[in-house]
């Protein structure tokens, strides 16, 4: 399970699949020098970049999570995700929540079901 909380609320999600992504946040620097010669500089940053991956949400959810971004979009937040990591994170990319296919009957979903991607810039606590 995934938590988001931020300074108003909290955000409870289950966990991802299993396409989940952590990659390390570089720059690329490209300098020319006077003589023509050309350099470069990578910049390494404490800071990762998280993506997470979402289906088969039932509808209430997914609109949970869309008013949840709307009003903690790019605000620092705190994470702790499904391998028990905490996480001081803020969204970076808006998310795209669609609906597709129906749910399990009697879910309470509406008969419908969602998909989102969650892609985050944070450091490790």
């Amino acid at each position: 399970m995934i938590s988001l909380r931020s300074n108003t609320n909290t955000l409870l999600l289950p966990n991802p699949d299993l396409a989940d992504e952590e990659a390390v946040k570089q720059e690329l620097d490209t300098a020319r020098a006077m003589d023509g010669d050309r350099y470069t500089y990578v910049k390494t940053s404490s800071e990762r970049r998280l993506v997470y991956q979402f289906t088969n949400i039932g509808r209430g959810k997914v609109v949970e999570v869309g008013q949840f971004m709307r009003a903690n979009y790019a605000k620092q937040m705190i994470m702790t995700n499904f391998r028990s990591e905490t996480w001081n994170v803020y969204i970076t990319n808006a998310i795209d929540l669609s609906t597709s296919g129906l749910a399990t009957p009697g879910d309470g979903n509406r008969g419908e079901q969602g998909s989102f991607a969650l892609e985050m810039v944070g450091t490790k606590l």
